[in-house]
């Protein structure tokens, strides 16, 4: 939702914004998927 309307976005990728750790000391990824209409 940061990114709506948006021409440039940039979204922090820490446990916090994503609601905790469920795995903490695990490498992990993040997906992203734009859709531009």
């Amino acid at each position: 939702q940061n990114c709506i309307n948006q021409e440039h976005c940039a979204v922090c990728v820490v446990p916090e914004v994503f609601g905790g750790d469920p795995c903490p000391g695990t490498m992990k990824r993040a997906v992203v998927e734009v859709m531009c209409g």
